[in-house]
């Protein structure tokens, strides 16, 4: 799908769009459908009497969830309501508790199952699925911009506030430098376009930042990156452990499959990829306007 046109037309202003202490309300909705759709709707349509039915889930709810006593378990269908009214209501962090307690239960309790069951006139069967539950929750998170993922059967932060601070540093610092600003500025949209994301781009975009602020403290108007590390070694900008690190990561983009010189070609470049490589040039953009401004 195509960004919409009110993405493209209108200007915002840059930052950095990862949600950690919030959740809006796409989020909300993302992650509540996908519980809709792969947990409650299929099991709603297994006969209480049968197991790995909702029944179960609902006891352990209100016996170590809710700490209430099952007595006042309601109707199968009431039950999910409040539950999806925790989505729309309730803070953030209370979704996330019950996003993991959801998948605990279902991974654990039902796990990848083939369910039979009568419906008085004829055997039908369900497939559960927990391993599809757990990639589209994940999928709904990466989309859009949370720092938590599902790993293993817990939510842990990939993106920690030390990274986004560098990120953020980095744009701020690189304001009055045009061009790596402007570079650094596509790199997190390519990152986190919700819509289509551009990996592959965003990690060149990263780069060339990289490249840009290069110029910038060697006062050159042109040169390649590799070339630009070299001259910032001899003049004491930057330590020759450092320049060499730097001349890997820039070879690992410019090699034949790398990403400039491959852009049509099929290798996968992940979100992992780009995000690590947005923060790792964020932070030597810091470190070399703070170092050039001593």
């Amino acid at each position: 799908m195509n960004r919409r046109f009110s993405d493209r037309f209108f200007d915002s202003p840059v930052e950095v769009p990862l949600q950690r202490e919030s959740m809006n309300e796409s989020l909300r909705n993302s992650l509540w459908n996908v519980l809709q759709m792969r947990i409650f709707d299929p099991l709603k349509s297994v006969p209480s009497h049968y197991s790995f039915c909702l029944d179960d889930f609902f006891k352990k709810y209100y016996l170590n969830f809710l700490k209430k006593p099952i007595y006042e378990i309601g109707r199968k269908q009431d039950e999910v309501n409040g539950i999806a009214k925790i989505f729309r209501v309730d803070a953030w962090y209370l979704v996330y508790d019950v996003v993991e307690f959801v998948y605990n239960w279902f991974e654990n309790s039902v796990g990848n199952r083939r369910i039979s069951y009568s419906d008085g006139n004829r055997t039908k069967a369900l497939k559960t699925n927990a391993d599809l539950a757990k990639n589209e929750l994940n999928s709904m998170l990466e989309r859009e911009g949370s720092v938590f993922r599902l790993v293993g059967s817990e939510l842990a932060q990939i993106t920690s506030e030390q990274e986004i601070d560098e990120i953020e540093s980095a744009l701020k610092a690189t304001t009055p430098i045009g061009g790596a600003h402007d570079h650094l500025s596509q790199a997190l949209a390519h990152l986190t376009d919700r819509e289509s994301p551009d990996f592959r781009n965003s990690i060149k975009e990263s780069i060339s930042a990289v490249e840009s602020i290069c110029k910038v403290a060697t006062n050159a108007e042109a040169g390649s990156l590799g070339g630009l590390l070299k001259r910032m070694e001899e003049e004491d900008v930057i330590h020759p452990a450092m320049k060499g690190a730097y001349s890997k990561l820039y070879g690992f983009t410019s090699d034949s499959g790398g990403i400039r010189h491959a852009m049509t070609e099929k290798e996968e470049v992940t979100y992992k990829d780009a995000r690590f490589m947005l923060i790792v040039c964020s932070a030597f953009i810091n470190f070399v306007i703070e170092t050039v401004g001593e």
